[in-house]
């Protein structure tokens, strides 16, 4: 069997409606209304806070799929796979007034406030300095999926049967695909000029999912006495097993504000700035602040830093996976992270918490007059009480540590190398379990 198609994404109209808090539809203003003349507005003002990307182009993916099957034995057969699938133009999101990658490593100094907003504040490196981040609503991502599916089906006599699943697969992008939101957050390119630096497992990327599932009668003793025929015959034992792969995920890292341990001895002076010295203001200079100085305030210094990313050590990202813990902290580092850069950790490098379940059910059927029955049964969901850790809250997952310097100066543009780092703590551990064991009694009357 083969298959091909074209199916086209039908947008949300969400994303356009944002575009209505823009001006001219859009202005905030401060006034007093009184019944005589109105007085002229106080100190109007406009900050854009997104836009969309005009290009015609609609988010679309071609699927394909080719498979063989072949009976094994009587009402036995076996059926092999290949299912791939390209995303085209999806659904994307960006700051359409980002900083440009030659002023990330001053950008990374900068924050939103200062005293001289010329000099401290970050929006002066943007193209339009007098605004902050602009969430652009595009197209501009890719993404792909290839599998190996296997489907093994069995019958046995009249309602027993036995079915089992594997699929083997891999998905990679330069865009999440379960998010389309438009808001500049993880998700975000870091710079839609190089969207390399974002390509990676996707958040859908399982790479074994395993479903098995039976459905069987046990002997209905149909030669014995009525008494037996009804109390040992009509019993059904349904199971469903399911073993997958936990989803991939990546692991951000941003240190916020000013964690530079030596900033606060020795700061290195903003060129231009006020002829304030810097040093600790307690002691040097009781009227400079650091303000007037570097501070160390993202990584990359895009101009937003929830999708900085950590540098990557080449322990694997699950290894020693025990109990709840389920990264493994010496992964990552910031030792030897170049401020001003993107880390070397990539996207959905790391995989959630295994799931594996077990549901069953046990069931009794007592059949009279031909067309009614009552069926009994004993419903088990998770019976082996497995526990099955919500990977949930390890989504963008912060690796961010106490502090960090750049040795015995502070961090600067011209001293920009992170050389040592504080502990990491409560990192890669997951906050919740999904539900235990679950028994329920069910009584069914069919007529």
């Amino acid at each position: 069997r083969a298959g091909i198609g074209q199916f086209f994404q039908r947008e949300l109209v969400g994303i356009d409606e944002s575009l209505a808090h823009n001006a001219p539809f859009v202005i905030n203003a401060a006034d007093t209304r009184t019944l005589e003349t109105p007085t002229p507005l106080v100190n109007p003002s406009v900050s854009p806070s997104a836009a969309k990307d005009p290009r015609a182009v609609v988010p679309n993916s071609w699927q394909w799929n080719l498979s063989v099957e072949r009976e094994l034995a009587r009402n036995t057969s076996l059926q092999v796979g290949y299912v791939g699938n390209a995303g085209i133009h999806l659904t994307s999101m960006a700051d359409l007034n980002r900083i440009a990658p030659s002023s990330w490593i001053q950008g990374a100094f900068l924050s939103g406030t200062g005293a001289n907003a010329s000099l401290t504040n970050i929006d002066s490196l943007r193209p339009a300095s007098n605004f902050g981040t602009i969430g652009e609503f595009a197209r501009g991502g890719h993404a792909s999926y290839h599998s190996l599916q296997a489907l093994f089906r069995s019958r046995i006599g009249s309602r027993s049967s036995f079915q089992a699943s594997y699929t083997w697969s891999h998905s990679i992008g330069d865009v999440e695909e379960d998010n389309s939101s438009g808001s500049v957050n993880q998700e975000a390119f870091i710079n839609p000029t190089n969207t390399r630096l974002d390509k990676g497992n996707t958040n859908i990327n399982r790479p074994n999912i395993f479903v098995a599932n039976e459905v069987f009668d046990l002997p209905k003793f149909g030669h014995s006495n009525a008494f037996v025929q009804s109390a040992l015959g009509g019993w059904e034992l349904n199971s469903i097993i399911n073993v997958q792969s936990g989803a991939s995920f990546s692991v951000f890292s941003n240190i916020g504000g000013n964690k530079d341990s030596n900033a606060a001895v020795n700061p290195m002076q903003i060129p231009g700035a006020p002829g304030l010295p810097c040093g600790n203001p307690t002691t040097l200079n009781p009227n400079v602040t650091l303000a007037n100085c570097y501070q160390l305030s993202s990584l990359t210094g895009n101009g937003f830093g929830s999708n900085n990313r950590p540098n990557a050590t080449g322990t694997a990202c699950n290894s020693g996976q025990s109990g709840n813990q389920i990264l493994n902290t010496s992964a990552f580092t910031l030792v030897g992270y170049q401020v001003g850069t993107v880390g070397t950790t990539r996207r959905g490098s790391c995989f959630g918490a295994d799931a594996r379940t077990v549901d069953m059910q046990l069931g009794k059927n007592w059949k009279f007059k031909e067309r009614y029955g009552i069926k009994f049964s004993f419903d088990f969901f998770n019976l082996f009480n497995h526990a099955n850790f919500n990977s949930g809250n390890l989504e963008g997952a912060g690796y961010v540590p106490g502090s960090v310097t750049c040795g015995a100066n502070a961090c600067s543009p011209l001293n920009n190398v992170i050389q040592t780092q504080t502990a990491v703590t409560g990192f890669g551990t997951a906050g919740t379990v999904h539900p235990g064991r679950e028994i329920q009694y069910t009584l069914r009357f069919t007529f």
